[in-house]
């Protein structure tokens, strides 16, 4: 597994809490992603933030990720 110095220190955390406070301000209600199915690191910070995973028929090496960003707004 390739790692570096800046893994583990909350980095990807932040900048995507960033990214999803970011995109209601600007009315976006629903953000959309993909990540590798065997990148759970990913799959979990992006569940603990909101974000639902399914698997994708087919698509046996990709997880779709989706968070409804609508709290707050009306």
């Amino acid at each position: 597994m390739l790692t570096d110095a800046w893994q583990g220190r909350g980095l990807g955390r932040e900048r995507l809490q960033r990214l999803i406070l970011a995109a209601r301000i600007h009315g976006v209600r629903r953000l959309t992603g993909t990540t590798l199915t065997e990148n759970v690191a990913m799959l979990l910070l992006a569940r603990r933030l909101g974000f639902t995973t399914r698997r994708a028929p087919g698509a046996a090496f990709a997880t779709p990720l989706e968070l409804r960003n609508d709290r707050g707004h009306s």
